[in-house]
């Protein structure tokens, strides 16, 4: 049986009425301190309904046992809860069903079991927290103090745990630790050379089919839901919405959406960007699968590129810190190394990541400028910049080498990351012409007053020139500097205040 796991929010009560099935599990046994905590500290948060349900769904499989409960119709939970199975009661089930997950100790489950086209409720029960476990969670302790107040709180604390015999409090007590270990006591010693190959199989045959389930629900978390897609799909601008408003009532389709989701790798944003491509359903409304294939397959090949590229990059830089000299077998004909006339000092944003000159060039003249522009932000790139710079690269076809230069300039010189300022410089650069890697870095070296486009005098004072990484970079020399050429540009900038 195949089951599609709906992580859900219960929406509209029709999905939730006594006729749908359910069943429930647990992995624990509750302990007498357990059931302490669930009545003194629980049952203040949650009140009294959400925690009695909470143990008449642990008694629904037999206390000496763990696992799963038959399936059963949810009419039985109404009856055993003395509640009317209407809109009032389901709305009351609901509600008590919701704190205790907001609480942890319940996580609920809308399955769809595919070949009997049947959706039904898997209720997991989650084991109270320990005392001190649960007084350590912030948020927990100050609900808990909101409902009962802060004393109460205190005291609450001091009846789950025993303190130390006064006569030993406080006093300097040396410790010597004299347990030992299982490998240490010699009748537990076991014979390594022999294994039960039979055993362990049995064992595994035998074992809960929960571990295969929980294995089956981490792959149906990235399953792609009718939800994911029209909670930001563009409604009001796209020709398809019609299109894809009616997955909602086709699972064929939506089953075809998630093979190509999880064959390519795609993100939910990518299912969405096709969805509204020209072409991908026909007059009839049936995805046309070839084209969608096509589409996701170029995606997938363009991030696996990059990736690849990044990979080889990073293990061509290790290979040059570490002054391995790399084969030339063909392994990474894509890398190129950077001479040292066009070395690029490292900003000092980037430092405490790279601090080696070499590693560093490597990574302006290999990566992508995607990767690359991820190390000047700590946290996440910004969408205009991350916009601004994807326009560049792919509808001005500006190489990524370049790009680089361009992320290393307003980093190095800590210019304005504002859209006017990039396009500003980029714009120069487009004009001058410039497409590789040297040329960018001449390009951005060169005195305001000597580029052929500097253009506009505000441009030109944006664009002072781009030092370079210097052999012996402590020497801070002012021998060479022209004074008299110093003192001319201080009258000229005098005369014009």
């Amino acid at each position: 049986m195949k089951m599609a796991v709906l992580e859900m929010r219960i929406t509209n009560l029709h999905y939730f009425t006594e006729n749908h099935r359910y069943y429930i599990y647990r992995d624990f046994a509750l302990s007498p301190v357990d059931t302490r905590m669930l009545s003194l500290v629980y049952q203040p948060v949650v009140g009294a309904y959400a925690v009695s349900l909470y143990h008449l769904l642990y008694q629904q499989i037999t206390t000496d046992k763990l696992g799963f409960s038959k399936a059963e119709q949810l009419r039985r939970l109404f009856l055993l809860l003395n509640v009317e199975p209407n809109e009032q009661g389901r709305k009351m089930l609901i509600e008590q069903t919701s704190k205790l997950e907001a609480m942890g100790l319940l996580q609920t489950k809308h399955k769809y079991v595919v070949e009997t086209d049947e959706y039904l409720y898997e209720f997991e029960l989650v084991r109270p927290l320990s005392p001190g476990d649960f007084f350590k969670v912030p948020h927990l302790m100050m609900l808990l103090r909101d409902k009962v107040g802060k004393f109460a709180v205190l005291a609450l604390k001091e009846e789950f745990f025993s303190q130390e015999p006064e006569e030993f409090a406080g006093r300097t007590v040396n410790t010597e630790d004299l347990s030992l270990a299982f490998y240490d006591f010699e009748p537990f010693r076991l014979n390594a050379s022999m294994i039960d190959s039979e055993l362990e199989q049995a064992l595994a045959e035998l074992s809960p089919a929960r571990e295969e389930a929980q294995k089956d629900d981490f792959m149906e978390q990235q399953r792609l839901e009718y939800s994911d897609i029209m909670f930001h799909f563009p409604r009001a601008t796209s020709a398809n919405t019609k299109f894809v408003e009616n997955l909602k009532y086709d699972h064929g389709q939506m089953e075809s959406l998630n093979f190509i989701f999880n064959k390519f790798k795609l993100t939910k944003a990518d299912i969405r960007d096709l969805l509204d491509t020209d072409g991908v359903f026909t007059q009839d409304g049936e995805l046309v699968m070839e084209l969608l294939q096509k589409k996701g397959f170029e995606i997938y090949s363009q991030r696996k590129k990059m990736s690849e590229q990044t990979e080889r990059s990073l293990r061509k830089m290790d290979s040059a810190a570490d002054d391995v000299p790399v084969s030339a077998d063909g392994i990474v004909p894509d890398e190129h190394f950077v001479a040292k006339e066009f070395y690029l000092p490292v900003p000092q944003i980037v430092r405490s990541q790279c601090d080696n000159p070499d590693q560093y060039n490597m990574f302006v003249r290999n990566l992508p400028y995607t990767s690359f522009l991820e190390k000047f932000f700590p946290g996440s790139v910004p969408k205009y910049i991350e916009d601004t710079f994807h326009i560049l690269n792919q509808t001005y076809r500006m190489p990524d080498p370049v790009v680089n230069v361009l992320i290393h300039y307003i980093s190095y010189t800590r210019k304005s990351w504002t859209r006017k300022y990039i396009d500003a410089i980029a714009s120069s650069m487009l004009g001058n012409q410039i497409e590789t890697f040297e040329q960018a870095v001449q390009h951005l070296r060169k005195p305001v007053d000597e580029q052929p486009n500097s253009g506009k005098k505000r441009q030109r004072a944006q664009k002072p020139s781009l030092k370079v990484v210097e052999s012996n970079p402590d020497d801070q020399s002012w021998k060479d500097v022209d004074m008299e050429e110093l003192m001319k540009l201080a009258e000229r900038l005098d005369g014009q205040r």
